[in-house]
């Protein structure tokens, strides 16, 4: 929604189309890792520092993902 901030539920659809289909508690508990003041939303560091992770999680899973093609 352009606010700054990225929510569990803006994410979500993201998650997904990376393959990750994980239930709410699950995404939840996997963004609070990266969520430093818990405040339920990330700021643009801490998405940066979430893609990071994410990008390593796909090239351990597939390395030949198609992902690959846009890192």
């Amino acid at each position: 929604n352009r606010d700054g901030y990225v929510t569990l539920y803006e994410m979500k659809p993201l998650l997904q189309d990376l393959g990750f289909n994980l239930k709410d508690p699950g995404m939840k508990a996997l963004v609070d890792v990266f969520d430093d003041p818990n405040s339920g939303e990330l700021d643009f560091l801490e998405f940066v520092e979430f893609f990071g992770y994410m990008c390593r999680m796909i090239v351990k899973k597939d390395p030949e993902a198609a992902y690959m093609d846009y890192l």
